[in-house]
């Protein structure tokens, strides 16, 4: 933002020298500048169905939600995906991340950071006939952290304990629920 400074110069009296009288900025006596910071960053959570060697069940298709845990966790466009009819990974969408999303600081380096937790699953319809649905949470811990250039790094991880989102088997048949950032 640019800033008017208006400086008062006054002629020494008999000589040929000048006095600086007065500086005002703004109008003010004073000049306070401020500077802001801000980062950003971007999640992309996937899905993948899979039955592994075996053949796709017809004409059946399937449906994932995404929750976030956590009452301030940002979440993406969609928390659904319906209608998946093959096994290409499908996105939930970007999740937007700012650095007031962010209420932990590192010791380490005194940077921002937070862990957002997500849990995938599989919607289970009335009718199951021919196919096993995998009926658990899947969670997933997204890392926010502040890289200090103006923008956010993003890693992901499965929830401490829980290996179980990668390839969860149902009854022989191999679900895997990939998670992609």
């Amino acid at each position: 933002t640019p800033h008017a400074a208006t400086v008062t110069v006054n002629k020494v009296e008999g000589g040929n020298s000048l006095v600086v009288a007065s500086v005002t900025y703004d109008g003010a006596d004073a000049l306070t500048i401020t500077n802001a910071y801000d980062a950003k960053g971007t999640a992309e959570l996937k899905v993948q169905k899979s039955f592994g060697d075996q053949a796709w069940p017809g004409s059946r298709t399937f449906d994932f939600e995404l929750s976030a845990t956590g009452e301030n966790t940002p979440k993406p466009a969609s928390a659904k995906i319906e209608g998946v009819n093959d096994s290409t990974a499908r996105s939930f969408g970007q999740i937007s991340y700012k650095l007031s999303d962010l209420t932990k600081t590192d010791a380490a380096d005194g940077l921002k950071y937070d862990d957002f937790t997500y849990a995938v699953r599989e919607v289970v319809p009335q009718d199951t006939k021919g196919v096993a649905y995998d009926k658990a949470d899947h969670t997933i811990t997204v890392r926010v952290k502040d890289a200090g250039d103006g923008t956010l790094a993003v890693s992901y991880a499965p929830a401490e304990g829980d290996s179980s989102w990668q390839v969860v088997t149902s009854e022989g048949r191999a679900v895997a629920c990939t998670a992609t950032i």
